[in-house]
């Protein structure tokens, strides 16, 4: 027996011990590398996926792009079931989001690149529609989904504004001619329940089809409210999705989709830092009523005309996000504060582009278009303001002079953006061996804000009628007035406007069928913005932000050895991160968005996928991050953040999976996964006083596949890891934090028929 088939099969056995794989299947391990030569070869290869990372349809390991992937298949089988899960299975990503979904920014973090505020860094898109804003990722749950690709660094050129840390592309499955009928379930502790279910109806063969796929899900909060004895964070959520193609001839292809979510969450599991620490999933929340509940509809069509020459491609769509919220606000027992939140997003995309044909022999690929798009955003938010808190600011002087004070800050308006893009991006290859890729983008954007802020202050208690002398009084009246104001406080009605100029520059060289290097640089840019919700202020310097840059230097390595039956990818970046846009205390209590800081990441990133023998699959990806300030300095703080730490960038984090299928006959499959996942420590603030040590994740996932019928039972966070999702400071509250997911149990049953 070769040396080669010695090596696999001492391999097999060692894993087999390790990951507790059932004694039978660790058998057939065995005699599989005995027995490989007498198998067709086919079945050991870890078969690339086709992506459309560059807007054309290429094999994985041929795009120059630090990309990852995944297949239906491979999601079904680490139970990826939203974005915030990607993170688990991405080096170098981070997923920040907390509270209800729907109701606050998806904190995206890629190579030491992310927002806290404002735009997400990361750009978002399902069937080549962008979502504008970020509050629509985590509403999106995945369910008859063809693929998600990843991409890392700056996507500008292809994909414009907001894409400066990445790219998120969710690809749907298409209708097709296979009549298909699919239905699932699933249930585990937390009352958990979920069930989905898919139907693909050729209508007229060749020509006409229609699909409808649907999800519900719904679980009891993990966290506990101590002063009600229920739970704060409660999820449910409603998704649909309908979708009919026609292909009235052979060169033209169109498809319209309508899609829908809707949310009807609890509150935030946030609480006092070292509460949460000590006790991480009981909170003591004194308003108990929280809620959210957002909707969120999407319209789209999708027209492509091959030609001899070229296609051409429009894809239009619609989006409309509700919100409704009304939530605790400083998160403790205290009547401090309440926050009464509607929002109102409409947005239309339109994108014409025309490229090369996909299978062209030509040494000359290209690509070209045009985007254009509008995001109307109306605001109506109620900052409530209640006596606990007056107290507080006041040293309890109110309530010792008979007063009991609720007052509101009131904002509305709109926030109106639109804007258009011209791209273009051209690849050459030379001596078959050598392609040459340059890409430009020109980008404009214009946004006009009308926002109105007032506050109105409404004073009780037997001290009323005295009040005029309490103001008059030359001690406690300077005390009393700033807390008793009533009337304006911010107007703002500004407009912006950018041009940027976004280029990409890529060289790309085959050493042979199987291994690629390539080098790029690419230029990556975040719009600026309005600090939507200032208090107090009509300096132009705190109402408006600025755009922020980056620039991306990137070397990479794409191989497969072995007859592919292992990929080893890596590559390692430089990002010069300019202008940046961090957040910087104004007055006793508020924080604005300001162009304040200059910084550099730079790391690296090893992703590993072998199939040492039939049935096993082994993972290892490595992703390292050394993000820091190069400049940073807060005038009204004081303080100097040259050289910290970038917060909620962890300096490294890591994936170590190992999965098998082992037929038992043709109709039955027994399937094992075991995954541990690391991350190193966190800081949560720019002076790195906060951190979250490194933490590691265990989890499993058993299950029989049968023929139109499967199985799994699944656990994540095995062994109970405690740990901080997220963490921030409080102006005068001080430090709140959310604690990361408990143990969750379930069992999912997935039908085909």
């Amino acid at each position: 027996m070769p040396f080669k088939e010695v090596q696999l099969g001492v391999l097999a056995r060692v894993l087999c011990f390790f990951v507790l794989l059932p004694h039978s299947a660790c058998l057939f391990a065995e005699e599989t590398a005995v027995d490989q030569n007498e198998e067709d070869i086919s079945t050991y290869y870890s078969e690339p996926i086709t992506v459309t990372a560059e807007k054309r349809e290429e094999n994985i390991q041929e795009v120059p792009v630090s990309v990852t992937a995944f297949s239906e298949t491979q999601m079904e089988d680490a139970g990826i079931t939203r974005v915030g899960e990607l993170q688990t299975y991405i080096p170098n990503l981070s997923d920040f989001h907390f509270g209800p979904r729907g109701a606050s920014e998806s904190h995206l973090l890629i190579r030491g690149v992310g927002s806290l505020l404002g735009d997400s860094s990361v750009g978002f898109y399902v069937d080549d529609v962008s979502y504008l804003s970020g509050v629509s990722f985590n509403m999106t749950d995945f369910y008859n989904i063809e693929r998600i690709e990843f991409l890392r660094g700056p996507q500008g050129t292809l994909y414009g504004r907001n894409a400066l840390g990445g790219v998120i592309n969710i690809i749907t499955k298409k209708p097709t001619n296979e009549f298909d009928v699919r239905a699932g379930l699933s249930f585990g502790n937390y009352d958990y329940r979920k069930y989905h279910a898919h139907l693909n109806v050729p209508v007229v063969m060749d020509k006409l089809f229609f699909s409808l796929s649907g999800s519900y899900s719904e679980r009891d909060g993990f966290v506990t409210n101590d002063l009600n004895g229920d739970t704060v964070d409660d999820r449910k959520g409603y998704s649909g999705r309908a979708k009919l193609r026609w292909m009235p001839s052979d060169v033209l292809d169109i498809t319209l989709g309508i899609s829908g979510d809707r949310i009807r969450d609890g509150s935030y599991a946030i609480g006092p830092l070292e509460e949460i620490r000590d006790d991480p999933y009981h909170v003591r929340h004194d308003f108990t009523d929280g809620y959210s509940d957002a909707d969120q509809t999407r319209e789209d069509l999708r027209i492509v005309y091959e030609t001899p020459g070229f296609t051409v491609t429009s894809i239009t769509g619609l989006l409309q996000h509700s919100l409704e919220s009304m939530n605790d606000q400083d998160f403790t027992s205290n009547d401090y504060f309440l926050n009464d939140y509607k929002k109102d997003t409409d947005q239309i995309t339109q994108e014409l582009r025309f490229s090369s044909p996909d299978e062209s022999d030509s040494p000359l690929k290209w690509i070209g278009g045009t985007y254009l798009y509008r995001k109307d955003v109306k605001n109506d938010f109620d900052d409530i303001m209640r006596p606990d808190a007056y107290d507080l600011f006041s040293g309890g002087a109110l309530s010792s002079l008979g007063l009991d004070i609720e007052s509101h800050g009131l904002l509305d308006g709109d926030v109106d953006t639109y804007g258009g893009a011209l791209f273009g991006q051209v690849t050459y290859t030379v001596f078959d061996k050598l392609d040459l890729t340059a890409g430009i983008r020109l980008e404009y954007e214009k946004s006009k804000a009308e926002l109105r802020g007032d506050r109105v202050v409404n004073v009780s208690g037997p001290g009323l009628p005295f009040l005029p002398d309490y103001l008059d009084d030359p001690v406690i009246g300077p005390q009393l007035a700033p807390l008793l104001y009533e009337g304006p406080t911010s107007r703002i009605d500004e407009e912006i406007d950018y041009t940027e100029w976004l280029p990409k520059f890529t060289a790309a060289y085959h050493l042979d069928e199987d291994i690629m290097t390539y080098a790029t640089a690419a230029k990556g840019f975040r719009s600026g913005g309005f600090n939507v919700y200032l208090q107090g202020s009509d300096d132009p310097d705190d109402l408006i932000y600025g755009p922020e840059y980056s620039w991306n230097y990137e070397l990479g390595i794409k191989s497969g050895w072995f007859n592919n039956r292992l990929i080893a990818n890596a590559a390692v970046f430089y990002i010069d991160y300019e202008d940046q846009q961090v957040l910087q205390l104004i007055g006793a209590s508020q924080t604005i968005t300001k162009n304040a800081a200059k910084s550099t990441s730079k790391g690296f990133e090893i992703e590993l996928a072998a199939k040492p023998v039939q049935g096993l699959e082994l993972i290892a990806n490595y992703g390292y991050t050394d993000a820091a300030f190069d400049e940073y300095r807060d005038p009204a703080a004081g303080t100097v953040y040259d050289d910290n730490k970038v917060l909620m960038v962890p300096e490294h984090d890591y994936l170590l999976a190992a999965q098998y299928r082992y037929a038992l006959n043709p109709s039955l499959t027994l399937f094992s996964r075991v995954e541990l996942h690391g991350v190193g420590e966190i800081y949560w603030d720019y002076a790195n006083s906060e951190k979250q040590g490194s933490y590691e994740l265990v989890n499993a996932r058993v299950g029989a596949e049968f023929e139109h019928f499967d199985v799994y039972f699944w656990v994540k966070n095995l062994f109970e890891q405690e740990y901080e999702a997220i963490a921030f400071e409080f102006p005068v509250l001080g430090w709140v934090a959310q604690p990361g997911d408990p143990r969750t149990i379930g069992l999912t049953l997935n039908g085909r028929f």
